[in-house]
């Protein structure tokens, strides 16, 4: 896909700087006094970035039947194109003429379509594909957002409607998820299978500091932090396997990116400092992710 228009990468670029910035300008995405200049501004965000995954140019049908279409000529991402929709030229099933239909699931070479088409699209029938797998997400962040009436935009609802989304589309556009490491070190001796002992070099971090937070340890799979003690001790939400860690294994804890809890401890209310930059992260990720998407030719 070609780069991002110049307009849409600057608005992006503050965007994502306004939430790491942690900005207190209402003309920025900050949340005070409410929630709805962020939603707002994330709305907008996602929906410009879904724009640029439009599929303009017209592709053309191999055969079809009243749910789906083939199209072996071109070479869809499986499943990227789930939420998108379809819209008929009519030129040579005139049944079809300008209707649109929503994509529920796509192979590399068929669409199927989540209701009956009027017709069975035919060989030659030609067709464009419109971005739509984040409109709920979009649409939900605007219904009801006034200065007065912030709807599900009051904290937590916008977050996780954003998180979800952004989550959603990386994967959905092929993207890998990339997460934000809060600590990166080794074990100390005392671990068990259920209590992990970091070695924090001499010195104390809060109770809990690391709630919610991901462990990963070198030869275990990734466990969540249920509870941490000054000393670095983390609690953990099932056993790690390969029994219970010596000293200096591998450890870090990292903000799980398609979570939304952020209870760790730090700005835990929505808009709070952590969050802003998970959502700056995942930005830049779904950004990303829209840049290097190949549409379908």
């Amino acid at each position: 896909m070609p780069a991002l228009p110049a307009a849409v990468s600057t608005y992006m670029t503050t965007v994502k700087n306004s939430l790491k910035d942690h900005a207190s300008d209402d003309a920025t995405v900050d949340v005070a006094p409410t929630q709805y200049i962020r939603a707002m501004h994330l709305s907008a965000a996602l929906d410009l970035l879904q724009n640029a995954c439009d599929q303009t140019a017209s592709l053309t049908v191999v055969s079809g039947t009243t749910r789906s279409l083939t199209d072996s000529a071109a070479t869809f991402v499986a499943g990227s194109m789930i939420g998108n929709y379809v819209t008929f030229a009519g030129n040579v099933t005139a049944a079809l003429a300008g209707l649109t239909y929503r994509v529920h699931s796509n192979t590399a070479t068929t669409l199927t379509m989540t209701e009956t088409m009027a017709a069975a699209p035919a060989a030659g029938d030609t067709y464009t594909i419109t971005a739509g797998f984040l409109n709920e997400v979009i649409s939900e962040l605007r219904d009801g957002r006034t200065i007065g009436n912030n709807g599900c935009a009051d904290g937590h609802g916008d977050l996780r409607l954003v998180l979800d989304g952004l989550v959603r589309g990386i994967r959905q556009l092929g993207g890998t998820l990339v997460e934000r490491t809060m600590f990166s070190g080794v074990t100390t001796t005392g671990s068990t299978t259920t209590a992990i002992a970091l070695n924090i070099r001499g010195g104390l971090v809060r109770a809990d500091e690391f709630r919610g937070l991901k462990l990963n340890l070198t030869g275990s799979n990734p466990v969540t932090v249920v509870s941490n003690t000054e000393a670095g001790v983390c609690t953990v939400s099932a056993a790690v396997s390969g029994g219970a860690p010596g000293a200096a294994v591998a450890v870090t804890l990292t903000v799980p990116s398609d979570s939304s809890n952020f209870m760790s401890g730090r700005d835990v209310h929505p808009g709070g400092h952590q969050s802003s930059y998970v959502l700056a992260d995942l930005l830049d990720q779904f950004q990303t992710a829209v840049t290097n998407f190949v549409l379908p030719t």
